[in-house]
């Protein structure tokens, strides 16, 4: 599996650049939504038929190392 991969943009146009940009200003900002919303609202999955749970206000900080899909729907 690749993790991760690297890109050179130094010879793309502008137009590529400004595509470039949008993305990953795009990318942060739901970003961030994911993460103010795990934050507030706390985060439960399931490892090994155990179930867990990350809350910051009940100071159970383990998190998942992969989010579940269904993290999207709630935060809408």
């Amino acid at each position: 599996m690749i993790k991760t991969s690297k890109h050179i943009t130094k010879f793309s146009n502008k137009n590529k650049h400004d595509n470039l940009k949008l993305f990953v200003n795009e990318y942060r900002r739901v970003a961030q939504i994911m993460v103010d919303h795990i934050w507030d609202n706390g985060y439960s999955w399931t490892y090994k038929e155990e179930n867990k749970k990350f809350s910051v206000k009940e100071n159970l900080l383990e998190f998942p190392s992969m989010l579940t899909s269904d993290i999207v729907k709630k935060c809408n």
